[in-house]
């Protein structure tokens, strides 16, 4: 059940900060639309601006056990 939490908590994260920006959305929407014709390869590399966003949400709203706690 704590591998659910964690990634819902990243999830909600990522999904509520990128919603708050809207270039950072715009950049998003084009890399996904210039890889659509292999979106399993875009999704798998490392050096995307979807990735980096993603790490960026974990880094900025970390996953700790007072996130379970404060969500109870």
């Amino acid at each position: 059940m704590v591998n659910l939490d964690v990634f819902t908590h990243v999830i909600t994260w990522f999904i509520t900060l990128v919603a708050d920006h809207e270039e950072i959305k715009r950049e998003l929407r084009d890399e996904v639309m210039a890889n659509k014709d292999n979106l399993l390869g875009y999704l798998a590399q490392t050096d995307t601006h979807l990735h980096r966003c993603f790490y960026e949400s974990m880094r900025i709203r970390p996953f700790t056990s007072e996130s379970l706690n404060s969500e109870a």
